[in-house]
């Protein structure tokens, strides 16, 4: 069991968007309730946890699906979700201010969301113990030629380590790949702590 995190306070993204002309507001929420929520604020319906089954990607953008309502949407949440993560948020509510809306863009990096987060407090652990995930064998996911895929920790593994790339191709020469991103993460030796 471990104690996850919320927001100590709320914490409001405003910036220029990617994909409409102007600015945009949303704001984040302290939870106790174990999750990422987003709650659309010109609905009745209730708040949606985030989950693999409304994520949906786009040209351009990783977009939120409410799965019963298809007009309620939040795009190019990639990046706030990243900065929540590494943050160890695992318990928030994002109240998105209109049915199609899209998450702030501010400089374009991470970072800028997990300055302001820590610019309104930080991080708290909230009261009640969660179970972590464990992944017990390699689980991979394939949609077109875009794939992720998970491995449990090796025997001599001590912290759990991401590695994300992503692969630039270009058909003037076939689909030849023509640059690559990567970046590792890893985490603390969560060992020690149990």
């Amino acid at each position: 069991m471990w104690l996850g995190n919320t927001l100590m306070n709320n914490v409001t993204i405003a910036g220029p968007l990617l994909l409409r002309p102007g600015t945009g507001t949303l704001e984040l929420s302290p939870s106790t309730k174990p999750g990422i929520w987003l709650k659309w604020l010109k609905t009745t319906v209730p708040p949606l946890r985030l989950g693999h089954t409304c994520v949906r990607t786009a040209m351009r953008r990783t977009r939120v699906v409410h799965p019963q309502h298809e007009d309620l949407q939040l795009d190019t949440v990639e990046h706030l979700m990243a900065a929540l993560a590494i943050a160890g948020i695992s318990a928030c509510t994002l109240h998105v201010p209109t049915n199609r809306a899209e998450v702030p863009l501010l400089d374009g990096t991470v970072e800028a969301y997990l300055k302001l987060i820590e610019a309104a407090g930080g991080t708290r652990e909230l009261p009640t113990p969660q179970a972590p995930l464990v992944l017990h064998q390699p689980v991979e996911y394939k949609h077109g030629w875009q794939r992720i895929s998970l491995t449990p920790l090796k025997a001599d593994q001590t912290a759990p380590r991401l590695t994300c790339a992503i692969n630039f191709t270009n058909n003037l020469w076939g689909w030849r790949q023509i640059g690559q991103q990567e970046a590792v993460v890893e985490w603390h030796d969560l060992r020690a702590e149990a």
